[in-house]
């Protein structure tokens, strides 16, 4: 996340349950990390379904892109998993992939996705939206992946290791 740069922080709920912290690109990408409890929310699936629904009420022109959200869902579950290989050992290593729901969407100025996990009784939700389009929607897909993998480990008290920039020719 060092090419974002802290914007603000939103209280939604004045006892701290419903929070978030929102991040600037320069090329115009904006990224907001949302930590909320809500009990009727029971799964990472349905806090999912809900936050894609939000995306097509604020665009309306939104165009859900499947492809590309079945591929990030699967990025952002392969490297949790490399991620627990790394630090636990293959022994105590499950990969599940679509535990993590990622929507992708085609809006008019670019691309919005946005992503969601369950971690006790805590949701995490990630929503990126920048000008990427085409083939560059995977660097939206790689920063959601990194970033779940990194706020996972801190709220449930291990290191979150992303190693996605590792397979990367270019590093």
């Amino acid at each position: 996340m060092a090419e974002f740069d802290f914007l603000k922080t939103s209280l939604f709920n004045e006892d701290g349950t419903d929070v978030a912290c929102q991040y600037g690109h320069g090329d115009g990408t904006k990224l907001t990390i949302y930590f909320y409890q809500h009990f009727e929310v029971e799964s990472a699936q349905m806090a999912a379904q809900l936050a894609g629904n939000a995306i097509v009420q604020t665009f309306p022109e939104a165009v859900y892109l499947d492809e590309e959200s079945r591929s990030c869902t699967t990025h952002i579950d392969l490297m949790a998993g490399l991620s627990d290989a790394m630090q636990h050992g293959t022994e105590e290593t499950r990969i599940e992939v679509g535990r993590t729901p990622c929507f992708v969407f085609d809006i008019t100025d670019g691309t919005t996705a946005v992503a969601t996990d369950l971690i006790g009784s805590w949701h995490l939700k990630l929503r990126i939206t920048g000008p990427q389009t085409g083939t560059e929607i995977s660097e939206l897909t790689t920063t959601i992946a990194e970033v779940v993998i990194l706020e996972r480990g801190y709220m449930s008290g291990t290191q979150g290791i992303y190693v996605g920039h590792l397979l990367r020719p270019d590093n």
